[in-house]
């Protein structure tokens, strides 16, 4: 225990060396045009950056980001009290935090009382953000304002710590995520990867494959966000690192260029593109156009791995001369073969094309023959960055999928939760897998897909057109998408309220039943409460 003790306290430091202390975070956003002020000691370090208050720990960097209802900066107070080093907020936060934590100073001086009234209305009126802190900005440099802030705030803050004022807390978070990328980059291969399906699969089993051969890192859950990402990348310990490896996920035009102009990767993949979040885009080469952006920034890309059998991206991405390395199931075929195991686990079959004819058999962790593909795509990345196949396969072997991905719950009766999330194309292949289960009595439980805009009418009927064709004895429908066609549909559910009493009534000791659709439906819940009465024997 005091060993590591001592291992943890080392890495925390060497994670702190790496990162940018006080006084060169302000010439940072000084470049860029993104500082207004700053208050505290230069020297101030940070081991973790947080954009949630309540997440702060020892030696944080808080980000108080600008949110659709709320201003994170207005926790600074909570950031501070939880143990923050250095916090970044913007001007409006900053106002703030002067009439609440200041303002026995800012009343016993006229001059400074007067100019922070006239700040605080400039923003009350309303208008474009960025005309209003300038505005702002002019009145409290002016320097004998400067001053009395200064004072006002040295008395307000802790000793020991710094506090910088911006334009955009969001704006440095990505500011600070490309510098951070770009002073550790050397001796490391960046991995980026994106698309409509499979990517925190793909990006589990690449991670668990290139671990065996160096330091790796990933991307926890799937923070792909562009808020997520900044925090997988600002939250990883550089020393010493040889692969990196992010997840990229977008839902509107233009999110790709935030997310690539931080990340800027040697190496990315494109898992597929499909109606995941098409509601966004006029149809899907649009979609492919943005996925494709992932390569086009900066100078670093080495390769971009797509699908062969996506010939519009193929073509999309030689038109921009993009370094492509094509998939399929089929690269392999001469070594590998993967059948399905069905609820016992995916059987990868590996040969040496030699006389001995050395074979391995392995039963991996993991179900669902849909995620063939996103093994032989992460197999594929491992081999193009020089590692033998067989050592690949060989650590695949103990590899476990994360939950809710083809999780199984429970073997009898047979109970599946893949209700992550999904599309169109990963409903059908989900669905149609299941319906080739040897049980007679097979249940699946189907939500609604969202982020599908205009589209949402048309897919969630071909969605029930497709599905209903299929070897299923009962099918259950949840989410309002499907409400406009439930006078078609036998079993409708407006939300999970009642599924549960639904399914106990329906399900046998042969029974198999699988759960599939957008994460906000819950249905991963339904799935637990599932498992727990099968345990008590309800």
């Amino acid at each position: 225990m005091v060993e590591e003790t001592k291992k943890n306290k080392a890495t925390q430091e060497k994670h702190t060396h790496n990162n940018l202390n006080f006084a060169e975070l302000v010439h940072l956003f000084q470049k860029s045009e993104n500082h207004c002020f700053h208050f505290g000691p230069g020297s101030s370090n940070w081991r973790l950056v947080s954009i949630d208050s309540r997440t702060v720990k020892q030696e944080s960097l808080y980000f108080g980001l600008q949110g659709k209802r709320r201003n994170g900066g207005f926790y600074l107070g909570q950031a501070i009290e939880e143990g923050a080093s250095i916090a970044v907020i913007d001007l409006q936060a900053f106002l703030n935090f002067l009439s609440q934590r200041a303002f026995r100073t800012i009343r016993g001086n006229p001059q400074l009382q007067d100019v922070f009234e006239q700040s605080r209305k400039i923003f009350e009126i309303g208008g474009n953000v960025r005309e209003s802190t300038d505005k702002v900005m002019q009145k409290l440099r002016e320097e004998k304002t400067a001053l009395l802030l200064q004072e006002a705030m040295h008395e307000v803050l802790p000793h020991n710590f710094s506090l910088l004022v911006v334009n955009s807390a969001l704006h440095a978070l990505r500011l600070l995520s490309r510098d951070t990328i770009e002073r550790n980059r050397e001796g490391v291969s960046i991995v980026g990867i994106t698309g409509s399906a499979g990517k925190t699969t793909t990006k589990n089993i690449l991670y668990h494959l290139l671990r065996s051969f160096g330091k790796t890192t990933a991307t926890l859950g799937n923070l792909n966000t562009e808020q997520g990402l900044a925090l997988s990348i600002l939250n990883t310990d550089w020393e010493g690192l040889r692969y990196a490896i992010f997840e990229c996920g977008i839902s509107e035009p233009g999110e790709m260029d935030v997310l690539a102009d931080m990340l800027r990767p040697d190496i990315a993949v494109i898992t597929n593109v499909g109606s995941a979040h098409l509601g966004a885009y006029a149809h899907l080469d649009q979609l492919r156009e943005e996925k494709l952006k992932i390569a086009e920034h900066g100078s670093h890309i080495k390769a971009l791995f797509v699908s062969k059998s996506d010939q519009d991206l193929v073509q999309m991405a030689k038109s921009k001369s993009i370094p492509l390395v094509l998939h399929d199931n089929s690269f392999f075929d001469e070594h590998l073969e993967i059948h399905d195991g069905f609820d016992s686990g995916l059987v990868l079959r590996y040969r040496e094309k030699s006389r001995e004819g050395k074979n391995e058999e392995f039963v991996l962790d993991i179900i669902g023959y849909i995620n063939a593909s996103n093994i032989y795509l992460a197999l594929r990345v491992a081999v193009y960055l020089g590692y033998p196949l067989v050592e690949c396969v060989q650590a695949l072997a103990h590899f476990k999928n994360a939950p809710q991905r083809y999780e199984i719950i429970s073997k009898k009766p047979l109970i599946i939760d893949d209700s992550y999330n999904a599309n169109l194309e990963s409903m059908k292949a989900s669905i149609e897998w299941f319906a080739s289960f040897p049980h007679e009595h097979k249940i699946a439980v189907i939500g609604g897909i969202k982020e599908l805009g205009t589209l949402s009418y048309s897919i969630h009927q071909e969605c029930i057109a497709y599905l209903s064709r299929l070897n299923i004895t009962i099918l259950v429908w949840v989410g309002l998408e499907y409400e406009i066609f439930k006078g078609k549909l036998k079993f409708f559910f407006p939300s999970n309220d009642g599924l549960l009493e639904f399914l106990q009534q329906e399900l046998t000791k042969d029974s198999a039943l699988i759960f599939k659709g957008s994460h906000s439906y819950k249905l991963g819940l339904v799935a637990n409460q599932m498992q727990s009465l099968q345990e008590v024997g309800v």
